[in-house]
């Protein structure tokens, strides 16, 4: 029996490990709050959104890339708004891999101290962090669909 809670220990703590260390190497290039609704491997590119602030929606375009996809649990764990106060937020619809403003979608949002920011707030907080920079526009579309 205590071999079995021993290998059991070493199992969990290999695992959370592993989860730890990704999460600190993919933090900073997490810029983009991409979504799938599967689980990615490590090897495939992803796209991200920016918002436009001249357009009406948020828009693909590439970013520096994560290596990691995140799952919708672990996004929702990264959020620490309040939900009354993202109904200006950004709303990530993991269906197309993209963002709309809806409010029974998973909400999506960057967090400084106790508010939640709105679009036009995002861009500000990324620059201040500096983990992104500007690509020439890509269909992000054709990358999904040759999945």
């Amino acid at each position: 029996m205590e071999v079995i809670h021993i290998t059991l220990l070493l199992f969990i703590g290999i695992n959370y490990t592993v989860s730890l260390i990704c999460y600190t190497v993919h933090w900073n290039a997490y810029s983009s709050f991409t979504e799938r609704a599967h689980k990615c491997n490590m090897d495939e590119e992803f796209c991200a959104s920016l918002y436009d602030r001249r357009a009406e929606s948020w828009y693909l375009r590439t970013i520096p890339l994560d290596r990691k996809c995140y799952s919708v649990a672990e996004l929702r764990n990264r959020i620490n708004c309040n939900m009354s106060t993202i109904s200006e937020g950004c709303f990530m619809d993991p269906r197309y891999n993209s963002y709309t403003r809806s409010s029974f979608l998973l909400p999506v949002c960057i967090c400084k101290g106790d508010y939640c920011n709105t679009q036009e707030k995002i861009e500000n907080i990324w620059m201040e962090q500096n983990i992104y920079e500007f690509h020439q526009p890509e269909d992000c579309n054709d990358k999904l669909k040759k999945e």
